[in-house]
């Protein structure tokens, strides 16, 4: 969280998924989830159940985000045990950013990476006392090597705009149909004949 915070400086934070915390529970483990996000300045932005089963009905599916504008909302996909979440919001696109930064990690990066550490003379990490040293070290080494093996290249990226060209109506109407079916098996919680629909 002090990671994604820091390198958040001044933008938008959303982080979204499955964090198996019920938080329309009033119990320990939700007022200690609470308290961690109050203090890196987030909150949660759904409150309403987004897993319901037959004896409970629980909100575990979320979106965590920092202070701006928002709506969010539950939208029942008829697919899964889970209702979806929806977070919706507005974001300032700067068309100066051409480039980005990837790493190739392919067979061969990977056999120059264990040779370099084949190498490696580990001895500082087996001869210090305290964990957290030997930890660091483990990691700069490791760190130093990938970067070595598997360096940051820059590449260009296309300005052209993805579209959605696979949502069309008959999508649409299959999807109303879905939800139809979805109701009438929740009011029966029995098989749906699909030519009585």
């Amino acid at each position: 969280m002090e990671k994604i915070k820091a390198d958040s400086n001044n933008h938008k934070v959303i982080i979204g998924g499955d964090f198996n915390i019920n938080v329309l529970a009033k119990d320990s483990k939700t007022n200690t989830f609470f308290n961690l996000l109050k203090s890196f300045g987030l909150c949660t932005t759904i409150s309403a159940p987004t897993r319901i089963a037959a004896e409970s009905s629980t909100c575990i599916d979320n979106f965590v985000v920092s202070n701006f504008a928002h709506n969010s909302s539950v939208v029942q996909p008829a697919i899964s045990d889970h209702h979806a979440i929806v977070l919706q919001t507005s974001f300032q696109v700067k068309n100066s950013v051409k480039k980005k930064f990837t790493r190739s990690i392919n067979t061969n990066s990977l056999r120059e990476l264990n040779f370099y550490l084949s190498r490696e003379n580990w001895t500082e990490i087996f001869e210090s006392p305290d964990i957290n040293i030997k930890y660091n070290n483990f990691m700069n080494i490791l760190t130093h090597h990938f970067n070595v093996a598997c360096p940051l290249r820059e590449i260009k990226i296309s300005n052209r705009k993805n579209k959605n060209m696979w949502v069309n109506d008959r999508v649409l109407e299959l999807k109303d149909r879905m939800l139809e079916y979805y109701n009438v098996w929740k009011l029966n919680r029995t098989p749906v004949n699909i030519t009585t629909i």
